[in-house]
């Protein structure tokens, strides 16, 4: 809340490019979503509950509570619905936390209900033997991401210096990602668990198998995406109701940036096995060099070329990069272990 009030303003001054009209909707969006955020926390909280139990598949009630509340709403407040007044992006903020306040009550309800392995109760007296352990890993995801949003803004920066338009595309590059690598990602939460349940009973064979076949599946899920991205990228784009300028740039950006996706799913892997160890700062380093410090790198030698598509480019030669250093990691980590 407090960054909200001092940082929103100036930030979006920065990253509008001067468009006065993206400043007021980023302004409008993001203060709701920042000020009201309790409600996306406490769902964050229980959601990892009923992972850390090996209960993923419950994650998927209070995602849907959230997602479905949000959807129903977001016509209501956006358009003016109802005798409501016409909100427009400041209606879809609203929505946004309305919906993840349903999530908090949906977690709350599911943990209660079927996850009783994992009490809980609340205290104003900590456990700092617990603080530590949760910080132990915590902190480190926490430095993670905050450095990609820092990342973001240089890209956004970056991209500037092409068009308005290239930082567009981008923003809808990373949608497309989200939604085309769910699979993965719930691979990876599915994993963690595995991982942890199987180092404690000493079955280190069970790890391998569990993060060969992690790897086979992520990959196996993730092609069906690539394949509709790389051979249908105009329909993709197409549902963002892109301008043909926009299209011309996205076209190209959203195949290359695919194949970086591909590229990426040995260390996503990796690094999730590493959480399954308690190795929360391998796995940072992992993450930060995919998303922050290779890219950025790539990208700024890149941007001097004069070529959009170089600077796509380096998300590929990004992701290729670290994979070695994933295996490196993993193998010493695996060894020190067995």
């Amino acid at each position: 809340m407090v960054m909200c009030l001092l940082l929103v303003g100036p930030y979006f001054n920065w990253q509008s490019g001067g468009n006065a009209a993206i400043a007021k909707y980023g302004r409008d969006y993001l203060t709701v979503c920042m000020l009201f955020s309790f409600g996306q926390m406490g769902q964050w909280v229980f959601d990892r509950f009923v992972i850390a139990s090996g209960r993923s598949s419950l994650f998927l009630f209070t995602l849907s509570a959230a997602s479905i509340t949000n959807l129903i709403l977001d016509p209501v407040f956006i358009f003016g619905w109802f005798g409501l007044p016409r909100l427009e992006t400041l209606g879809a903020a609203i929505a946004t936390v309305i919906g993840q306040c349903v999530g908090l009550l949906a977690g709350i309800f599911i943990n209660r209900r079927w996850n009783k392995e994992i009490p809980f109760g609340f205290t104003l007296r900590p456990d700092w033997e617990s603080v530590r352990a949760i910080l132990k890993v915590g902190v480190p995801s926490t430095l993670v991401q905050v450095l990609i949003s820092l990342v973001g803004m240089v890209m956004n920066t970056i991209l500037l210096g092409f068009s308005s338009t290239a930082v567009a595309v981008y923003g809808v590059c990373i949608r497309i990602f989200g939604v085309s690598t769910v699979g993965v990602h719930g691979i990876d939460n599915g994993l963690i668990p595995i991982v942890a349940y199987n180092f404690g009973a000493g079955k280190m064979e069970r790890i391998a198998q569990a993060v060969k076949w992690a790897m086979v599946y992520s990959a196996a899920l993730f092609l069906v995406f690539f394949a509709v991205l790389e051979l249908a990228p105009t329909l993709v784009l197409s549902i963002f109701e892109t301008s043909e300028h926009m299209l011309r740039l996205g076209v190209p950006a959203l195949r290359i940036l695919a194949v970086s996706w591909l590229v990426s799913i040995p260390s996503l892997v990796l690094a999730a096995a590493l959480q399954g160890f308690s190795l929360g700062t391998h796995s940072m380093i992992l993450t930060m060099t995919r998303q922050a410090v290779l890219p950025v790198a790539f990208a700024l030698v890149l941007q001097f070329f004069g070529s959009l598509e170089l600077v796509w480019l380096g998300f590929v030669l990004a992701e290729l990069a670290r994979i070695p250093l994933a295996v490196v990691l993993w193998k010493r980590a695996y060894r020190t272990r067995m």
